[in-house]
């Protein structure tokens, strides 16, 4: 099933909220948010993968808390109970996303946020700098750049490679056998899905409240707190 969802951050989780939530993540995800710092990060890293099993639930028709999610070598999550199932995350400032697919895909989103444009000069191939800089305004330079690096980040974690592994390399914009299709539902984020697939993905918006009703459509439901 080629689907993206984005979930709008619009309050975090309680600290009971929370507790329940990292009871259902998997081993290595909890391995993982205990590195990470800060209440913010840790949030979007663990609300990441219950919007991943969230969709799944649907897809595969399995309780949540029963699909097992590893991650290989490379750091790519994958199934290895649904080998024909692929899907993957993002998270930046109040948003969290997930594509799923039976073809292997990648996804990112930013939140678009001053930066300076020299990013370009360092990470991109010379159409994508151009196309940077074709733009006349500095803030549509910024939209363009940041419409590039989520491209680009898309198609390296489709691939399982790590961010700014070889990104300069990478000329998204005359790329073949894949596609990207934009993520723009939301004022001042943006994000692009890349897949075999032409056809663009739907794309649903989410609450954490949208995200606890699809998770606990299985056996097990969440304990959610009045806000």
């Amino acid at each position: 099933m080629y689907k993206a969802l984005l979930l709008h951050i619009d309050r975090f989780l309680s600290d009971a909220e929370y507790g329940d939530a990292l009871s259902r993540a998997s081993p290595g995800k909890r391995v993982r948010l205990g590195r990470l710092r800060g209440h913010a990060a840790k949030q979007r890293a663990l609300l990441g993968e219950l919007l991943a099993r969230a969709a799944l639930t649907r897809w595969l028709r399995t309780p949540a808390d029963e699909i097992i999610i590893k991650t290989d070598e490379r750091g790519k999550p994958y199934l290895p109970d649904f080998p024909e199932a692929h899907f993957n995350v993002s998270h930046s400032g109040r948003y969290v996303a997930v594509a799923t697919d039976t073809e292997p895909i990648g996804i990112d989103v930013e939140e678009i946020r001053p930066v300076k444009l020299s990013v370009a000069d360092r990470e991109f191939a010379p159409a994508e700098r151009a196309y940077v800089f074709s733009k006349t305004t500095h803030q549509d330079r910024v939209h363009a750049l940041f419409d590039i690096w989520t491209r680009k980040e898309a198609y390296v974690k489709r691939e399982g490679g790590g961010i700014g592994v070889g990104f300069r390399s990478l000329d998204t914009l005359n790329m073949q056998g894949v596609y990207f299709h934009e993520i723009s539902i939301v004022s001042g984020v943006t994000g692009h899905v890349c897949s075999s697939t032409r056809k663009a993905p739907v794309i649903s918006k989410l609450s954490i409240f949208d995200m606890f009703e699809m998770y606990s459509s299985n056996k097990r439901g969440f304990r959610i707190e009045d806000t």
